[in-house]
């Protein structure tokens, strides 16, 4: 590269190519966009929009020696240090495994189960009709109700304005009677009182304190006390919006007992017959009692906020930490992980990676041998174990091609003479840390997913699956824990 005074993009991609080539390198073409674009900041498309831009000194030497080292075979991902995985993009370093594509799936695999299982566990469930706070059924009943009144020029003029107050319970409006005004908060019924809080907790830095409370990492039901405090503290505000209705009446000069009683009544704009209402527990006319106004009030009474459902994960063989990192990113504020892995720089890229995501609140990160790390009191409390685990058959550790035998780290690539050691232990330590009906997924060599699915099914899993990638090779077993803890497997050492 020393014999052309001024090298612009084009020169060096050309350049680039040709010497990659020569030394066997069969993407040459690939291979030299990616070192330019790390070299210089540049994107692809920003390459072949500047091709007369030359290189700074700097970046020239940057290019050289990101060239030498791909001469020799060492991984793109490596020498750029980063990669993307789905939404994010991770940080790469030489000692621990580079994410593959078809490990994309695996969170594909996870996110339906969690979807379906978890977080929407009730979306199917029969939905109660929500009622508006306006209508032209409602318009109809308050027009109704003003022309047994005695009539007025418009109904606008008549009702002021009737619309949901604090808490969801209709206001009074200043210009109807005390019937009329029954026959309209019949008509609009408890009001929406709002979604509930978001579930924003954390997990907290429980990396190396091993003698912090589980409480403060998980908190009660996923989430830490800090928000199990704010959860309580907007429970309360919202149960006390409740009298939102009688401040409301008051002010408009109407006695807050009549609102309750207008709502008990259940008036018809006659005054006569029964009343067909959203709000459960409206009686007949003129029977309004102490009953009926515990009634009224319970229907117009805000619901107690529900926490969001939060999903617990515990990745084994985090690596960079993809796997878990993808589901906390898309699925935000629903998703807590652990990540362990036994070897010390992919614990330590995993937390340089989750905290670049700001994701420190979600994600923990423990060293350790497969389901070691994981603490007795969270023991049969995740509903999800994925893993990545170790799975090339010792066999098939002599084929792969030098860009991964000499670069990427053996003990995250082999699994024995037939591919599944570790996955064995995952298979005897799963049901000591999942719940019933838990979810367990795991990638493996296209060779072994029979064999896998038969331990599974061996072990006592149910609904076994063999899932295949996108190239339609077999590339993932999934199972479930029996809801029924008596048909369980039983937990063995890992």
């Amino acid at each position: 590269m020393a014999g052309e005074a001024t090298w612009t993009i084009k020169s060096c991609l050309d350049w680039t190519r040709g010497y990659l080539e020569r030394h066997g390198d069969d993407k040459a073409r690939l291979a030299a966009e990616w070192l330019l674009t790390a070299a210089t900041g540049l994107s692809r498309v920003q390459l072949y929009v500047n091709f007369d831009r030359p290189l700074t000194s700097g970046e020239l030497s940057r290019l050289h020696a990101m060239i030498k080292r791909r001469a020799t075979g060492e991984p793109l991902q490596y020498i750029t240090g980063e990669t993307a995985f789905r939404m994010i993009t991770v940080a790469c370093a030489p000692g621990v495994l580079i994410p593959r594509p078809e490990t994309e799936m695996l969170v594909d695999e996870v996110l339906s189960y969690l979807d379906k299982r978890v977080l929407n566990a009730g979306a199917d469930a029969p939905r109660k009709r929500a009622v508006l706070d306006w209508s032209h059924d409602v318009a109809d009943k308050i027009a109704a109700a003003q022309r047994a009144q005695g009539g007025a020029d418009s109904v606008t003029e008549r009702m002021g304005a009737v619309a949901p107050g604090e808490g969801g319970a209709p206001v009074a409006a200043p210009g109807l009677s005390a019937d009329a005004q029954g026959g309209a908060a019949a008509a609009l019924g408890a009001l929406p009182t709002g979604a509930a809080p978001s579930a924003q907790a954390a997990l907290g830095e429980d990396d190396e304190d091993e003698n912090r409370p589980v409480t403060a990492v998980f908190g009660s039901a996923g989430f830490s006390a800090e928000e199990d405090e704010a959860a309580a503290a907007q429970s309360a505000v919202a149960a006390s919006a409740g009298t939102g209705a009688a401040d409301a009446a008051a002010a408009e000069g109407v006695p807050a007992e009549g609102v309750d009683a207008a709502v008990a009544e259940g008036a018809t704009a006659e005054g006569t017959g029964s009343v067909s209402s959203d709000a459960e527990g409206a009686g007949a006319v003129g029977t309004a009692g102490p009953d009926a106004g515990e009634a009224a009030a319970a229907d117009t009474a805000p619901a107690e906020p529900v926490p969001a459902p939060v999903a617990r994960v515990v990745e084994v063989g985090c690596g960079t930490g993809c796997i878990g990192l993808s589901l906390a990113v898309e699925r935000p504020g629903a998703v807590r992980v652990l990540e362990i892995d036994i070897a010390p720089e992919a614990c330590a890229l995993t937390r340089r990676n989750r905290d670049k995501l700001d994701l420190s609140g979600a994600v923990a990160i423990r060293q350790g041998d497969l389901l070691t790390p994981v603490r007795p009191a969270e023991r049969g409390t995740f509903d999800v174990l994925v893993s990545n685990p170790p799975y090339i058959p010792t066999s098939v550790m002599r084929e792969l091609p030098h860009e991964v035998s000499a670069f990427e780290p053996a003990l995250a690539l082999e699994g024995g003479a037939d591919g599944l050691d570790v996955f064995r232990r995952l298979v005897q330590g799963a049901p000591t840390v999942l719940k019933p009906g838990g979810f367990f997924a795991c990638e493996l060599h296209e060779t072994t997913l029979d064999a896998a699915a038969s331990i599974c099914r061996g072990a006592g899993f149910a609904d076994v699956r063999v899932v295949h990638d996108l190239t339609g090779r077999p590339r993932f077993v999934t199972a479930r824990m029996p809801e029924d803890v008596a048909e369980a497997p039983v937990p063995q050492p890992c």
